[in-house]
């Protein structure tokens, strides 16, 4: 009979050796796959940016045609406003009080047309114009007041000549 050893050999493991490995190429597969999408998500990603740069342009110049048709009909109505302060027609405060009063109007009839976006920035260019308006209205307002007075004071003058 054979003799087996025995005693305290430390543990030892069996070790496979060292074989040959198939390299399928499944690793590289995966990493092309992840790649492609990678690349796929930046295209689709630019491309939301170039579309949203485009909207944006087209809401920046849809903005701009009806700010400067706003402009144009607004002058309008301020050489309306200053002709019937002339004529005397309106004074100071009616003036002022016609201009908010169609200022207003344009303003909303305008600002529907607009996306929601862009309602605070309008909001902003119309109030501007109102203001440069009403500043020119008190000048105009006196200078038509006075040219009354001189206009009736030259009459008085002339009726306590005769």
């Amino acid at each position: 009979m054979a003799n087996i050893p025995l005693g305290q050999f430390g543990n030892v493991m069996p070790q496979a050796q060292p074989g040959r490995i198939l390299d399928t190429g499944t690793g590289q597969v995966a990493q092309a796959a992840g790649h492609l999408a990678q690349v796929g998500q930046q295209v689709s990603v630019k491309k939301l940016n170039e579309q949203q740069k485009i909207q944006d342009e087209k809401e920046e110049y849809f903005f701009n045609t009806q700010a400067a048709k706003y402009g144009a009909e607004y002058t309008d109505i301020v050489t309306t406003t200053k002709q019937k302060l002339v004529t005397g027609e309106f004074d100071e405060n009616s003036a002022k009080a016609y201009l908010r009063q169609q200022a207003d109007t344009l303003n909303e009839t305008y600002r529907q047309t607009l996306p929601e976006i862009k309602h605070e920035k309008f909001n902003y260019y119309s109030e501007k114009m109102y203001l440069e308006s009403e500043v020119n209205v008190k000048p105009l307002a006196y200078e038509t007041e006075r040219r009354a007075i001189n206009a009736d004071f030259e009459q008085v003058a002339e009726a306590t000549l005769k």
